[in-house]
């Protein structure tokens, strides 16, 4: 009866652990589930090694941006200076907190020391702020609107400042249009297209602020599908070129023939991602034909465009 019992148990849990890596082994870990996204920040009034004590209601009224990290974590410290610059540019805008998960004072004082921030460092070896926020690891970045509403999870690295300020504008646009994707593709068009008519104030001031972010929000939607289809690229480039409607994405599509300055940006920046993808579109007939007939295509491909 024993080692019937033990082999059901044993069966019941092999298919929760399966369960569980479909659900989000292999994937995006901004797509996996996550229970807390849209829901009210956990509290916390945690001691800073600046000295003394933050609580997360000391920061309503503006956007927090809430990273987790550690000493031993080499991408935490591969992250540090792309969100020190993030500070620098965002600070009088949105509050940046770090926190410090599962690491002794002393080396989280000398991971600052080589990786300085600006920004308050939370540390207590008692606190459980890492359960409330449910942190799977490091490093690990919460984003909040100015009510303390969770609207973005990012379980990765942040690269560079330039994807943080996609990150905090792409995770905004998604909670105004509450996760629904033709209403967030209507709120990119009008960030592009006529930014002063977006109803919400901080975007709007946002963008009106740096004419690049709406350029941003372009480009990494649609590096993420460059990333996701990479037999797909050279005939995803060449349309971007070439035939626009062609695309896949529709929006995106429909922005590049109403804005073909967006057209050159996107190339360039995608050859800087992908250099070898310059050469397979110069075999292309058509796209030599195009070249020989248009000198600024010429130069995007020879010289590079201006980003």
């Amino acid at each position: 009866m024993k080692r019937v019992f033990w082999a059901l148990l044993v069966f019941v849990l092999l298919g929760v652990l399966l369960f569980a890596m479909r659900q989000g082994f292999g994937k995006n870990p901004r797509t996996v589930p996550f229970k807390l996204l849209g829901q009210a920040a956990p509290a916390f009034s945690i001691p800073t090694l600046e000295g003394g004590q933050l609580g997360l209601e000391a920061l309503r009224g503006r956007p927090v941006v809430i990273n987790f990290w550690s000493s031993w974590c080499a991408p935490c410290a591969e992250e540090a200076p792309a969100l020190e610059k993030s500070y620098q540019k965002w600070g009088q805008k949105v509050a940046f907190v770090g926190v410090v998960f599962e690491d002794s004072e002393a080396n989280a004082r000398n991971f600052l020391r080589r990786h300085p921030a600006s920004y308050p460092q939370l540390f207590s070896p008692v606190s459980t702020m890492a359960i409330d926020y449910a942190v799977t690891g490091v490093p690990e970045t919460y984003f909040l609107d100015e009510q303390g509403k969770i609207i973005g999870r990012y379980a990765s690295p942040i690269p560079t400042p330039e994807y943080f300020d996609f990150l905090l504008l792409d995770f905004r646009m998604q909670s105004l249009a509450n996760q629904n994707p033709q209403l967030k593709d209507a709120l990119l068009k009008e960030a592009l297209q006529n930014p002063s008519a977006l109803s919400d104030s901080w975007l709007k001031e946002a963008l009106l602020a740096d004419s690049r972010l709406g350029f941003l929000l372009l480009y990494f939607r649609f590096e993420a599908s460059l990333r996701e289809n990479p037999k797909h690229r050279p005939l995803m480039l060449k349309n971007v070129l070439l035939n626009p409607s062609a695309l896949k994405d529709s929006v995106l599509g429909e922005l590049l023939l109403g804005h073909p300055e967006l057209k050159d940006n996107l190339l360039h920046n995608a050859f800087l991602q992908y250099p070898n993808l310059k050469a397979t579109l110069l075999k292309d007939a058509q796209v030599k034909e195009a070249l020989s007939q248009n000198p600024r295509f010429k130069t995007l491909f020879l010289q590079g465009a201006s980003p």
